[in-house]
């Protein structure tokens, strides 16, 4: 299927066959139009913008069924507005281009700054925001909800990520972080002395949605994805740890939630562990990056920043 976006407005009858009975909705969707997110077919259900057999359907999780007819119109994508490019670029986010190569981009994100808008009503200032300010090509590239983006971090992480600038990239890259053919590596500060070892510790413990708190992972050893994150300690400090820590799998909050698991909580973690004094912040840095592209062996890494270095110093 070629990747296109439909005009807005464009009016769209899909009938359900046998083949395609029984599958979430928003998943069927988005199947279907792989360019948009599966996040954007859920807030259009969500919205009351489908009908299936006449009737408006408001639950991404509806279950198609066969001979359904569903029906719908693609609403107005809400993209940068031009006049605001200028007051964005403008705008001292302090992300930083360390490394430009024709096919992809090695940026810093700083924390408190979101990768991309986490729904298409919001009004926040993301990465993507600057991202597409800088280099206008990335507009087309990849989801168009957060175009060149193939992995991310959370808000109050800091640290780096590789930006394709170019769809045929953005293909090889995506695959790559689906095939665990690039290595991730964190610097995080906890709570306690977690056990230390010559050679990295392993943890290997599923990860799931809490079942009370929909914000939230939870990780055990029977249900849920199965997620693989491995540490070092590289300095005990007073009652705390600097950790090397290396993340197999991509789960979400997966580093957050798998040392919490083992009671020893990111400093700063409100989610996961407790607020902090010393930081605003998880104590978390993507520090390093290494992958081979096109036979070239890459290593990017960039130091963690002040706010982390100051409480290293202070415990």
């Amino acid at each position: 299927m070629e990747l296109l976006m439909e005009q807005e407005n464009t009016k769209i009858s899909l009938n359900i066959d046998e083949d395609n009975a029984s599958k979430r909705l928003d998943l069927y969707l988005y199947q279907q139009y792989p360019c948009y997110s599966r996040t954007f077919f859920k807030n259009l259900i969500e919205d009351k913008l489908l009908s299936i057999n006449g009737k408006i359907i408001d639950k991404p999780s509806y279950i198609t069924k066969n001979e359904d007819l569903i029906q719908f119109s693609f609403p107005k994508l809400k993209p940068l507005i031009e006049s605001n490019m200028d007051n964005i670029r403008d705008l001292n986010l302090d992300v930083r281009v360390l490394y430009t190569h024709q096919d992809f981009l090695i940026v810093y994100k700083p924390a408190n700054l979101t990768v991309h808008k986490p729904s298409t009503n919001s009004k926040e200032i993301t990465l993507v925001d600057w991202l597409v300010c800088h280099f206008k090509e990335l507009e087309k590239v990849g989801d168009l909800e957060r175009p060149g983006i193939v992995h991310r971090l959370d808000k109050d992480t800091s640290g780096i990520l590789i930006i394709p600038r170019n769809n045929q990239a953005h293909i090889v890259f995506s695959n790559m972080f689906k095939e665990r053919k690039i290595e991730k590596t964190y610097i995080a500060v906890v709570k306690g002395h977690p056990m230390s070892s010559s050679d990295f510790n392993k943890i290997d413990k599923k990860i799931r949605r809490d079942i009370a708190q929909r914000n939230k992972m939870a990780a055990d050893y029977t249900t849920g994805r199965d997620s693989v994150t491995y540490y070092k300690v590289q300095k005990y400090l007073t009652d705390a740890s600097v950790l090397e820590v290396k993340p197999i799998t991509g789960r979400t909050h997966q580093i957050r939630v798998h040392l919490s698991s083992i009671n020893h909580p990111i400093i700063g973690d409100e989610l996961y562990g407790s607020k902090s004094k010393l930081i605003s912040r998880q104590a978390l840095h993507a520090y390093r990056l290494s992958f081979n592209y096109k036979d070239i062996d890459y290593v990017f890494w960039y130091d963690i920043p002040s706010d982390m270095k100051t409480i290293i110093d202070q415990l």
